[in-house]
Parts: C-alpha cells; sequence; structure tokens
C-alpha cells in the first residue's frame, strides 16, 4: 500500500530497506518517473504471493537492491 500511496516519494523503498533508491527517487520526484515505476511496484507486490515477497525481502541486505 505505501508503494500506491506514497512511492512517488519513495516511501516504500525507505520500509523495505533500498534507502538508496528512496534517495533517488525523493530527488527525482518531481520528474514522475518515481510514481509510474512506484505504480507498477505496487501493481507488482499485490499480485506476487506472500510468500515470494517474504522470500525476496528476505534476501534484501544494501541500499540498492530491487524487491
Amino acid at each position: 500500500m505505501l508503494a500506491l500511496l506514497q512511492g512517488g516519494i519513495g516511501i516504500h523503498k525507505f520500509h523495505t530497506g533500498a534507502w538508496g533508491w528512496g534517495i533517488v527517487n525523493q530527488v527525482l520526484c518531481w520528474i514522475w518517473i518515481p510514481c509510474i515505476s512506484a505504480l507498477a511496484e505496487g501493481i507488482r507486490y499485490i499480485v506476487l504471493p506472500d510468500a515470494e515477497v517474504e522470500r525476496k525481502a528476505a534476501k534484501i541486505d544494501g541500499p540498492f537492491v530491487f524487491l
């Protein structure tokens, strides 16, 4: 839900631990690219099974990783 509601400013990236992408999203929020990518990520998070999201979230170990 964070990706859909506040994804344009990167809040969902900070929540998942990818703070590097969160900063990039905040810097680039004025050009709408983070908003479009957050919409796609939000839909992806909803479509993926919970077990798959949890497995991918366990692999996060740095600021510039994708879930």
